[in-house]
């Protein structure tokens, strides 16, 4: 006797993120979220998004929405280096947190 079987092994429990995006309204990359990265394993999140001088820009703990649009009050934020920090827990209770830079370019 023989017998043969496939296993798909996927991970879902895992954020990877963009480094750059470009709110310029033209339809691409125009909002910094990790949407098409969150997995299905999220139970909790939260994002904020800090300028250089330290200044929160932005803070979610939804995964719904478009994310941070690049502004600050409805004021374009300028192009630079901006820190982001996410934390998140994963359906099998682990939590991740990171943090790094996202370059905003118009």
């Amino acid at each position: 006797c023989a017998s043969t079987d496939t296993v798909e092994v996927t991970n879902d429990c895992y954020v990877d993120l963009p480094n750059i995006f470009s709110p310029n309204d033209d339809g691409v990359n125009d909002y910094f979220f990790p949407r098409e990265y969150l997995t299905k394993g999220i139970t909790a999140f939260s994002m904020d998004i800090y300028n250089r001088w330290g200044q929160l820009v932005y803070q979610t703990t939804s995964i719904e929405g478009r994310g941070w649009d690049g502004k600050l009050n409805s004021i374009p934020q300028p192009e630079g280096v901006y820190i982001y920090v996410i934390k998140a827990t994963f359906k099998d209770g682990r939590t991740m947190s990171k943090n790094g830079n996202i370059t905003l370019l118009r």
